[in-house]
């Protein structure tokens, strides 16, 4: 398992710990928001880490559990707020995603939580941005379940 994270690497550490023993456990750290520029040097990272440590070159599961926690009522959300969203939910894990996947193994899964705030029966006020981004996250994974699918049985 390699965790990835943003601001709370406590939460990796009290993760691993968990595990620790259950599984094969690793740490690797990386902000899901950064420029999709980053990625690349992450997957680098991910790549020794796999050859030295396990001795593989792929990975099984690939999930992205990216979300935010400030919301605002519609009149009062900011370009920033909206911005930061889209940055953390939809753009940081659609580019992690893309350039993972050539280490993803055969057979492999990518899993993207959303949330019932994209429901028609998870509606809460002050969730328009998230439930947004969450609502495009799901459309994005129906996409990707079908232009992967074919491509990852050859």
């Amino acid at each position: 398992m390699i965790l990835t994270y943003n601001t709370k690497p406590q939460g990796v550490k009290k993760t691993v710990a968990t595990h620790q023993g259950k599984r094969r456990v690793g740490d690797r750290g990386a902000a899901g928001h950064r420029p999709h520029g980053d990625f690349p040097e992450f997957a680098e990272q991910v790549r020794r880490e796999l050859r030295d440590r396990w001795q593989r070159d792929s990975f099984d599961y690939l999930v992205n559990n990216a979300g935010m926690a400030k919301q605002d009522v519609f009149p009062d959300v900011t370009q920033d707020l909206f911005e930061a969203s889209f940055r953390v939910i939809m753009r940081g894990p659609y580019f992690l995603t893309q350039t993972f996947l050539p280490l993803i193994a055969d057979n492999g899964a990518i899993v993207n939580t959303t949330s019932n705030s994209a429901l028609p029966t998870g509606l809460t006020a002050g969730y328009s941005v998230y439930a947004s981004v969450k609502g495009g996250l799901i459309t994005r994974t129906r996409y990707l379940a079908k232009e992967l699918a074919p491509c990852r049985s050859r």
